[in-house]
């Protein structure tokens, strides 16, 4: 191995730790909210876990069916079924 494959290596390995660092501070404030209508998660109502959230929160949606209108907010939001 020449210098040059040795200095692009080290350097690839640095970008992978910084990016990987860089990744793990944005979600150290993201919140993981779970909908349950029978009252087992933090809402039983979409609408509230919706109002409730942050930007890059992830609400997660127990399987059932919910009679509600959903208003989401302007913000991304990223949302599961489980």
């Amino acid at each position: 191995m020449n210098d040059m494959t040795k200095s692009t290596s080290s350097g690839f390995i640095f970008m992978g730790i910084m990016v990987a660092g860089f990744a793990a501070m944005i979600q150290v404030g993201a919140a993981e909210i779970t909908v349950d209508a029978g009252g087992g998660g933090d809402y039983t109502l979409i609408q509230d876990a919706l109002d409730a959230a942050q930007p890059g929160d992830v609400i997660t949606v127990n399987e059932t069916t919910y009679y509600e209108h959903l208003n989401p907010p302007p913000e991304k939001v990223i949302a599961n079924s489980g």
